[in-house]
């Protein structure tokens, strides 16, 4: 668990907006040879931190985001293991700018 709590100043236009995460991380071995690992975080203004959008300001306001990722680890002997993942990132659009959304 962790987390910060702050302000920071935006660049543009000079304001300052709160900035806050709380987080998570768990490691846990389930038997001998598989191994679940998770993290997710929530929070905003976190583009500087890499977490969520990169641009994490639009309209004057700082955009909220969560999420995080899940492993399950496999070890087929002492020199060879598989992985199977997700992720996700979960952004509040309701403060974006059309202007500020790309899409890929």
């Amino acid at each position: 668990m962790g987390g910060l709590t702050g302000d920071v100043e935006d660049g543009t236009t000079g304001n300052r907006l709160d900035l806050w995460a709380a987080t998570s991380f768990l490691s846990l071995k389930l038997t001998p040879t598989l191994t679940l690992r998770s993290e997710g975080f929530i929070g905003q203004k976190l583009g500087t931190m890499r977490a969520g959008p990169s641009t994490d300001v639009s309209n004057g306001e700082a955009i909220k985001t969560r999420g995080g990722w899940l492993e399950l680890i496999y070890r087929w002997n002492s020199s060879t293991k598989s992985h199977l993942g997700m992720g996700t990132d979960d952004v509040e659009l309701k403060n974006i700018a059309a202007a500020d959304v790309t899409k890929i």
